[in-house]
């Protein structure tokens, strides 16, 4: 893996030809390492992909995709953890520059589709949950609070969603995210 003060000094389309190498997949760095990389790549798509023309877009996404896949590969992240990280990053694009369609990061339908996947159980049912969660035990409140780390930037994006059927069903849940630990 290239030395992450090397990554440093690179903006995001430098990095992103750095990161799209065959070198990437067969990198094992440390857990912490992947974590630096991680936070580096959020951080240069967080401020340098409004800039980037719509067609270099495409390649950073995937860049940031790759990094997020290998950082579970290599035990920094989980599942869960990505798919936060990403929807938070979505957000925060979305604050800066108007969705597009069929983008892989600033689409908030497909943003929406995926947190809709993403949810273990019914609206109804962590609202029963979230009602006595100080009786539940530690993995059920912990379950909880992962699904509100996925709801809070994903309610937030479904606003920005084209009025359809996945946007009612994801703003359904808008009632039981305050309730949530």
């Amino acid at each position: 893996m290239t030395d992450i003060r090397t990554l440093e000094a690179l903006g995001l389309t430098d990095l992103v030809t750095a990161l799209s190498t065959d070198a990437l997949a067969a990198a094992v760095p440390r857990p912490e390492e992947w974590w630096s990389v991680v936070e580096l790549v959020t951080a240069r798509m967080e401020d340098e992909f409004p800039g980037l023309p719509t067609g270099s877009r495409a390649a950073a996404a995937q860049a940031f995709d790759s990094v997020l896949d290998a950082a579970v590969a290599g035990g920094a992240i989980d599942g869960q953890e990505r798919l936060v990280r990403r929807l938070n990053l979505t957000l925060a694009l979305l604050r800066r520059i108007p969705p597009e369609p069929g983008s892989a990061l600033v689409d908030p339908d497909e943003a929406v589709r995926t947190v809709l996947d993403a949810l273990p159980m019914r609206a109804e049912e962590a609202s029963d949950l979230a009602s006595r969660w100080r009786t539940l035990d530690v993995q059920q409140i912990r379950a909880l609070r992962r699904l509100k780390n996925v709801l809070s930037p994903g309610l937030a994006i479904a606003g920005l969603a084209s009025a359809n059927e996945a946007r009612r069903r994801l703003e359904a849940w808008a009632d039981v995210l305050p309730a949530l630990p």
